[in-house]
């Protein structure tokens, strides 16, 4: 995952199946390898939190309400869990759980819930801040061939 503040994402995705993520501001974009498939789109308010809480320039008190429901153990070690409800409407998402890193509150993992009770969840490994994001990294064209689809 490359992130650049405010607003630019992009997750290259391995497991189950190969695929780039790509977002700039509202505007998405998904390729899926194994179909050679490219779709076009923009997110909903409701649907950009979770990029939002990553990549945007909102204050996280302002996007969520927030409650600790657990501690690293004594001396230290471990993470913080931190619970957070969506302020506005959680169309699409009721919860996120966030696990940080005692030492640096970076984050290890996300796990969201949406309003049906599915859960995704995320995991955060190997991460380097501040370290400049590559040139043209938010750039993707695909292969020739690949079927574009323009979603409204």
């Amino acid at each position: 995952m490359y992130l650049e503040r405010p607003g630019r994402l992009r997750w290259d995705y391995l497991d189950p199946e190969k695929k780039i993520a790509l977002l700039i501001g509202d505007r998405t974009t998904l390729y899926l390898e194994e179909d050679r498939q490219l779709m076009r789109g923009r997110l909903t308010a409701e649907q950009g939190l979770f990029p939002r809480m990553l990549a945007g320039r909102e204050r996280l008190e302002d996007l969520f309400s927030a409650t600790l429901v657990a501690t690293p153990a004594a001396g230290g070690n471990g993470s913080f869990r931190l619970r957070l409800a969506p302020r506005g409407d959680p169309a699409a998402m009721s919860v996120v759980v966030l696990t940080l890193r005692a030492s640096s509150y970076a984050i290890e993992s996300a796990e969201l819930v949406d309003e049906t009770g599915n859960r995704t969840t995320y995991g955060f490994s190997e991460v380097r801040r501040n370290r400049g994001v590559p040139t043209g990294v938010f750039a993707f064209e695909p292969p020739p061939g690949t079927e574009i689809v323009e979603e409204p």
